[in-house]
């Protein structure tokens, strides 16, 4: 009986976390730069989003869907909305004219966590100061004299990797393998 009751306040308490986060994301949502409203697509569910409705043939799904919502329909996936254009002439009008609104990164929250996705490559694609720090990685970093200097740490490190693996594996690297 009690388990019962537990697990009645669980499933209230989730609704009511998800009624709460749907409306404050509503919210949300009229002040960000997305244009807004998502074009139509399968309701989601709670959490998953659509992941059901794109299967294990997600090529396959999505045509099925396409057929139904037409050449343009948001897919939720995840927690993550991806808007699926699948007609060529859709596609190459949205990568011609909303290029700079398309090509926007997602900065993950390790990135954000101290105000760093200010300062590095996670910002937009057109400001000055990530040209500048692309152009630092390729000439300095990531440079054929930088990459050389590195080649014995990077071979001891290599050398390690296959001392652990073996160590760990008996010297037999099929029993990582699990069928």
């Amino acid at each position: 009986m009690e388990s019962t009751i537990s697990l009645i306040w669980i499933l209230l308490t989730l609704s009511f976390l998800y009624l709460v986060k749907r409306k404050l994301s509503t919210g949300a949502r009229k002040t960000a730069a997305l244009p807004l409203p998502l074009p139509p697509g399968p309701t989601p569910l709670p959490i998953i989003g659509n992941i059901l409705d794109v299967g294990a043939q997600p090529h396959r799904s999505l045509a099925r869907l396409t057929r139904v919502y037409g050449l343009v329909m948001s897919v939720r996936l995840g927690m993550t909305t991806t808007v699926v254009v699948s007609s060529p002439a859709a596609a190459r009008e949205d990568l011609q004219k909303k290029d700079q609104a398309l090509s926007a990164r997602w900065v993950p929250d390790t990135a954000r966590a101290l105000s760093h996705h200010e300062t590095t490559i996670w910002l937009p694609s057109a400001d000055p100061l990530r040209k500048h720090l692309r152009a630092v990685i390729v000439t300095d970093i990531f440079s054929h004299r930088s990459l050389d200097a590195m080649r014995a740490m990077r071979q001891r490190q290599a050398r390690e990797l296959i001392a652990n693996l073996r160590r760990r594996t008996g010297n037999n690297p099929y029993s990582l393998i699990r069928e």
